[in-house]
This record gives structure tokens, C-alpha cells and sequence, in this order.
């Protein structure tokens, strides 16, 4: 126990846990301290209290025999069965209530109390509440006595039927609550606002104490948001960019307010707008297909771009069942915004893998490779691993294969110091994820390339300072380059297979940068990072006289 309640404080000043972590592992010693102690005095009476039972019955034996022999002149075996079977009933009658006192002694002796207990029956219903699959086992239990010959049927049934119907009472009460490692369970947290006729019925909702992603809402439309509808929708969200860049997303914490416009919503990141849409109450969104939508003579109207996709038309829900039929698909409220939650959340990844999360992501490794994860916390801090998978993670490049990814770590982090030069090492070890990507699964690469005079130019205005490297190009030789790339490339947004730019492995993330606020949808390689069995497929040259 000492030495727990020095890791805990260790790992405190070392900065690898905040203070209300480390109150909280120091709550659950406490309480692990406290049951190991009740064990202990539990043990040793339930232990005299089996010792004197066993010395009872001997002695019931042996006088027994010694009386049916001297006393009753009955013969040594029939003396033996009869005072054994006479031994095993008096044994019987008095270890079963013995059995129940010590477990109730044993619960009572071994309760650790807390803060938040009420009294020992609250406890136990509390406890017993939690485990719905353990009060099913024991009706399945019971359920298996029916089956004994000699045991009363009619009595275990009814156990059984009482403890499964429970069992699976409560699995479905404690549904709606799914944990995980958000406080929320990952859902959407509805904030509505109050029904009814009072002055309050619209009263804005106060946010808790810092939620990471907020959606604001009109309170005007909260009656046409299908909460539970919704939440499927952005649990699905939140597991399809898990699987697809490997980092864990907080909830959704839902606001209505009466300040917002009534067909607007905002989505908040760490309590920043960073974007807004629009709500068609009683229309769906309809993503292209104009030209469908004009031969089926379905009314529609031009939305306002605020997804990635500008063709987006609203539609009346009247005509679903028409869209339907001509297989043109359409989404509702919820899809709406649980597809403009994913391009946000996919935009702003980084910003969710901060020195805690790369921590728990460590932790998490570390059950499966604790030697890598003890190696590469040695060699690098957790300052730049943190760096490392922002970077990645901004370019949309997953970590999920952990393994691989903490290799790379190793075999360069001694060599390397430079982040931005660390994270291109890593990204030539995942070449054949990058190339998969990029490839939609084929083996054609559509790429445009850079002119060796523009390569050059970038290259040069690379300035190296202490505290890391910056392109320092001047703002109209930028714009120029910027220009430049856009014209070769097109609108890529919406293009079915989105061509690359190749470049050299040193320079790759300056061009990456110039360009991501311009042509964001455009990924930047390097030839570094192409497999062998990669075709490349040229579209153009970039050079200096398209500047």
C-alpha cells in the first residue's frame, strides 16, 4: 500500500496525472485498504468459527461410538453408522444457520464505507442494482435445482422466474446509460428546455463546467430534434473516426437557446464557434443530384453551403417517398448534423489528442507492449509523442496501428529531434496505409508534381530557430505558389478520386501548410512514401511560368 500511495504521488509531480486523478486513485486505495483489513478479521473468525465446528463434530463421532459400545452393548459397526449418521444430521442442523450468520456477520464486517453511502440495506440494493448479469446467474442457478430430484421445483422455478425477470429489468434500465470513458457515455446531452405555460418555458440552459463539442440550438425547433434518433447517429460518428484515425472523441453536449436564429445551429469546439449550419424544419438535404431533382419535378430550393459538398438543395419531407423511388439519397435533421459533426471533428482531430489522451492511449498500449511503451517513453517526452500524433492525426493519417507507429518512435526518436522531421520518418514506415488511402484500394495514384524551381524556392526560405523550423516565404510569392496549385489542380472537393502532390520528403509539410487553407481537400506525399507496387499516374507539372 506504501508503495501505491508513492506512485500515485510520483506520477502527480511528474506532471503524467492531474490532481483530481490522483484524488480519486488515493479514494480507491483507501477503500482497498479498508477492505483488505475487514478481510483480514473476516477471515479469522470465519476460520475459528469452521475450526470449532470441525472439533464438535469429532467429538460427537467419537462419544457416540464410545456410548453405543459401553453404554447401548451394540456392536462397534453399528454403533459407527448409526452415531455417524446421527454426527452428520446434528452437523447439518448446525452449520447451515452458522453458514448464514457468517455471511451476514461477513457483510457487515467487511462494508468500506464512503462519503456518498446512506445506510447498509442502500448498499447492498445499490451493489446487487449494478450487476444485473450476476442476479441472472443466480436465477439460472436456481432454475438448474428444478432439474435435481428431491429439491422442492415449484419453489426454485419461482426463484428463478423472479431473479432472470429482475436481471433483465434492470440490463434494461441501465441502457440508456452506457459507460465509457466520457462522463456522458459518448452520447448526445440533451439540455431542454422547460415545457409548459411559465415565463421559464424557454429559459436558456446553463452548459456544464466545460464541455469539449456544444451544438446551439433556437429553442424554437427543439420539438422537431429527434434526441434518441440522434444519438445513434453520432455514436456511429464517433466510432467511424475511432476506426478510421484511431482517436477517441468526447460527447456531444446539446444547448437550446432563445438568442439563436431558428433555422441555425453552431457547433462549438472547447467552447469556440468554428461553424454553423442551417435546420430545414419538415425538408431533407439533398447532396448534388440537381439534375434528377429538375427531370422528377420535385421543388426544391438551393441551400446555403455549409457542408463540403456546394450542390446541396433542400426538399419538402413530402416528397421522400419520391426520392425513394427514383433512389436519390437524402438525409434528415440528424444526418445533417451528424455528418457536419464528422467533417468538423475530422478538421479539428488534434485538437483532441493533447498530453492526457496520449497518455490514456499509452496506457492502453502499454497491456499489449510494455517494453515498446517503456522504450519510447525513455527515449521521447510526452510533450513530442503528443506533437507527434497531432501531426499525423492533422493530415488525416490514423494511429491505430499503435505498434508500428511506437517502433518508428524508437528507431528515430534518438536520432531525430526535429518534430516535423520525426513525424515524416514515421510517415514513410506507413507507406503502404498512406498509398491504401489515397489509392481508394487500387493501384493508380492520380498526382500532380511540383516544378524543382518551386521545391527549390520552399526549400530555401526554411528557417531552423531553437524552439522548432517555419517557411518563411513573403506573403506575395505565397500567394503566387497558392495560385499556381490551384489552377493546375481544380475544384477537387467533390471529385470521385482526388488527385495528390508529390514532393520531396524534407519540404513535403511546408507545402502541406502553405496550402491548407487554400486547397484544403488537396493531401500533399512524398516520393518517400509511394510502395513499389504503386503506379503513379501524372496529371501535370506545376512549374514557375504558370505562376
Amino acid at each position: 500500500m506504501p508503495g501505491k500511495q508513492m506512485s500515485i504521488d510520483s506520477d502527480m509531480r511528474a506532471g503524467l496525472i492531474e490532481v483530481d486523478v490522483a484524488q480519486k486513485r488515493r479514494e480507491n486505495l483507501q477503500k482497498e485498504s479498508q477492505l483488505f483489513g475487514s478481510m483480514d478479521g473476516a477471515m479469522k473468525f470465519v476460520k475459528g468459527d469452521a475450526i470449532a465446528g470441525l472439533i464438535i463434530t469429532f467429538i460427537n463421532l467419537v462419544g457416540g461410538i464410545a456410548i453405543g459400545v459401553g453404554q447401548q452393548g451394540m456392536e462397534f459397526g453399528e454403533a459407527a453408522e448409526t452415531y455417524s449418521i446421527l454426527t452428520v444430521g446434528d452437523g447439518l442442523v448446525a452449520q447451515i444457520p452458522a453458514l448464514l450468520i457468517a455471511i451476514t456477520s461477513g457483510i457487515i464486517v467487511t462494508r468500506v464505507t464512503t462519503d456518498d453511502s446512506k445506510d447498509l440495506g442502500s448498499d447492498i440494493s445499490k451493489q446487487i442494482s449494478t450487476k444485473p448479469l450476476a442476479i441472472m446467474g443466480g436465477g439460472v442457478i436456481c432454475l438448474v435445482f428444478t432439474m435435481i430430484p428431491g429439491f422442492p421445483k415449484v419453489t426454485f422455478f419461482v426463484l428463478a422466474v423472479i431473479a432472470i425477470s429482475a436481471g433483465i429489468y434492470l440490463m434494461r434500465q441501465g441502457g440508456v446509460t452506457i459507460m465509457d470513458n466520457d462522463t456522458d457515455g459518448g452520447l448526445v446531452v440533451e439540455k431542454e428546455p422547460k415545457k409548459g405555460g411559465s415565463s421559464d418555458s424557454h429559459k436558456p440552459v446553463e452548459v456544464e463546467y466545460y464541455a469539449p463539442i456544444i451544438c446551439e440550438f433556437s429553442s424554437e425547433v427543439s420539438e422537431y430534434i429527434d434526441i434518441k434518433e440522434l444519438n445513434k447517429y453520432v455514436r456511429n460518428v464517433r466510432s467511424a473516426l475511432l476506426q478510421d484515425l484511431g482517436v477517441p472523441f468526447p460527447g456531444i453536449q446539446i444547448v437550446f437557446q432563445d438568442s439563436k436564429e431558428h433555422d441555425e445551429y453552431h457547433i462549438l469546439l472547447h467552447e469556440v464557434p468554428v461553424s454553423k449550419g442551417f435546420i430545414g424544419v419538415n425538408r431533407v438535404l439533398v447532396v448534388g443530384h440537381e439534375t434528377q431533382l429538375k427531370m422528377i419535378e420535385v421543388d426544391y430550393s438551393r441551400a446555403e453551403p455549409f457542408l463540403p459538398e456546394k450542390d446541396i438543395f433542400w426538399v419538402p419531407a413530402d416528397f421522400t417517398g419520391l426520392l425513394d423511388e427514383y433512389g436519390i439519397p437524402y438525409m434528415n435533421l440528424s444526418k445533417v448534423l451528424s455528418y457536419h459533426l464528422s467533417c468538423v471533428l475530422k478538421k479539428y482531430t488534434e485538437e483532441f489528442l493533447g498530453l492526457q489522451e496520449t497518455r490514456d492511449l499509452l496506457s492502453k498500449a502499454e497491456k499489449k507492449y510494455p517494453e515498446l511503451v517503456k522504450e519510447v517513453q525513455r527515449v521521447l517526452s510526452l510533450q513530442k509523442i503528443s506533437e507527434v500524433f497531432q501531426r499525423l492525426v492533422a493530415e488525416e493519417v490514423s494511429i491505430r496501428n499503435f505498434k508500428k507507429i511506437i517502433e518508428a518512435l524508437i528507431d528515430w526518436g534518438q536520432k531525430e529531434k526535429d518534430p516535423v522531421m520525426l513525424v515524416e520518418y514515421i510517415r514513410c514506415q506507413l507507406k503502404r496505409y498512406i498509398c491504401y488511402k489515397h489509392c481508394n484500394g487500387q493501384n493508380i495514384l492520380p498526382t500532380f508534381v511540383l516544378d524543382s524551381d518551386i521545391e527549390e524556392l520552399i526549400r530555401n526560405n526554411i528557417r531552423q530557430t531553437s524552439t522548432g523550423s517555419y517557411l518563411a516565404l513573403d506573403p506575395m510569392t505565397t500567394q503566387k505558389v497558392i495560385d499556381a496549385i490551384r489552377d493546375a489542380v481544380g475544384d477537387i472537393a467533390t471529385a470521385t478520386s482526388k488527385p495528390v502532390l508529390l514532393t520531396y520528403m524534407d519540404i513535403r509539410r511546408y507545402v502541406k501548410v502553405l496550402i491548407s487553407g487554400e486547397i484544403e481537400a488537396l493531401a500533399v506525399l512524398s516520393y518517400q512514401e509511394l510502395t513499389k507496387d504503386i503506379n503513379v499516374h501524372p496529371l501535370g507539372r506545376i512549374t514557375l511560368e504558370e505562376i
